[in-house]
């Protein structure tokens, strides 16, 4: 027994080392891809509105500061907050402002939020699921493209993003107040970045309530002591957003009307565009994308893969949930259904919501739902269809990272190709 248990420790350590040279492989491809010609495109003002708040109150020139308490900028638009300011204020003390000090924190950020995904996913649903993430997100030339140029902002919102979903699922597994707290302070710090974070809080609640509120309410009833007073924090914030950010942004102006399916069929395209590279890439460069990525066309079928499990779990897995590992992988594949179907919903609810940044909400939730999929088919219980649905899907992950990595290309092409 003792020669067997050294054999399958020496396995399993053998397929950590190697999952942990994937993830580090496709971390450094991400910072090289977003790296490289850092000064194209060039520097515009969406992406420069915190550069005042950064620089601090007392600066001579206060475009973008929309409010500022006891001299401190607050809030750089009626519905963007100033935590990017107060987050470069002692890079710029310390380096000036120039392109480097401006987008390589960013990238940087963004590398720390595919890092954080990669995580949460080895917690939630294994070994080789976790592999798929990393490549997925480490390639992907949106996620690139738009953490250089970081517009919107989107950065700082996809980083607390992961953050809160960590929390989130640290606390329902543990029930420890500290987890709570990092998830009210992520929720907080996102939706005070900007307005539209709203949706993620929204999509988490319903995902939440759906999926986990009996377990939820259990662990308040156990320790309400402990667990009320973020609870209170959470609701006082709220309605602070409410009455301080959400209102005043009503009134900015509004598209033209659309019909509902006119607008559906908006956000359809939009989300295509963007999470193809293509939308961000005409955006970038002024250019036709020539080859975009394949995510456009998987996505539908991952979407719908992953809506069929969360019904089979709803009918038939809910009752094994904690016994069986199909039926544990297919309640996490739920959750991100709920998260992405409620989400979703409210972006096309918003009609300010016109642009890749404000689709980009919904990252890293494509990546996240495809590796669901190939969890589940990898706890199929029956090997001949075990076999074949993850044959499938391994297939598709790897067609779609080989367009992720051509269409990265392409991006440093014409990078290249503008500064000649």
């Amino acid at each position: 027994p003792s020669a067997v248990t050294r054999t399958r420790s020496r396995a399993v350590l053998s397929k950590d080392r190697v999952g942990l040279l994937v993830v580090v492989a496709a971390t450094a491809y991400f910072l090289a891809a977003s790296l490289v010609g850092l000064s194209d495109p060039g520097l515009q003002y969406d992406e420069l509105l915190f550069v005042n708040g950064a620089l601090g109150g007392t600066h001579a020139y206060h475009g973008f500061i929309a409010s500022e308490a006891f001299g401190v900028p607050t809030m750089l638009m009626t519905y963007i907050g100033a935590p990017k300011a107060w987050l470069y204020a002692p890079i710029f003390s310390v380096f000036g402002v120039s392109v480097d000090t401006i987008r390589v924190p960013a990238v940087l950020l963004a590398a720390l939020a595919i890092v954080l995904a990669v995580a949460l996913v080895r917690r939630l649903l294994g070994t080789w699921p976790t592999l798929a993430v990393a490549v997925l997100l480490g390639t992907d030339p949106v996620l690139s493209s738009m953490s250089r140029a970081d517009w919107g902002p989107i950065v700082l919102s996809a980083l607390l993003r992961v953050c809160a979903l960590l929390a989130y699922f640290a606390f329902h597994r543990r029930g420890q107040a500290r987890y709570l707290w990092l998830l009210v302070i992520s929720l907080s710090l996102g939706v005070f970045n900007k307005l539209d974070y709203g949706w993620f809080i929204v999509g988490l609640l319903a995902a939440a309530l759906v999926m986990h509120r009996r377990e939820l309410w259990r662990i308040v009833r156990s320790r309400p002591g402990a667990m009320l007073p973020p609870l209170v924090f959470q609701v006082i914030v709220a309605i602070v957003v409410f009455f301080e950010i959400a209102l005043p942004a009503e009134r900015l102006p509004r598209p033209g009307h659309l019909s509902i399916g006119a607008r559906i069929t908006e956000v359809e395209n939009l989300f295509r565009g963007t999470f193809d590279g293509a939308a961000v890439y005409q955006y970038m460069t002024g250019s036709v994308l020539a080859h975009a990525t394949l995510m456009g066309s998987l996505f539908p079928w991952v979407l719908l893969g992953s809506c069929g499990v969360a019904v089979w779990f709803a009918l038939w897995g809910r009752r094994r949930a904690d016994l069986d590992a199909l039926s544990a992988r297919a309640s996490v594949t739920a959750f991100f259904v709920v998260l992405f179907i409620v989400m979703a919903l409210g972006i096309t609810a918003t009609r300010q919501a016109t642009g890749p940044h404000n689709i980009f909400l919904l990252w890293p939730l494509p990546a996240l739902l495809a590796a669901c999929l190939l969890a589940c088919a990898l706890a199929l219980p029956w090997r001949s269809p075990r076999l074949a649905a993850a044959a499938v899907l391994s297939v598709g992950i790897l067609a779609l990272v080989a367009t992720q990595i051509r269409t990265s290309l392409a991006y440093v092409h014409a990078y290249r190709d503008r500064r000649q």
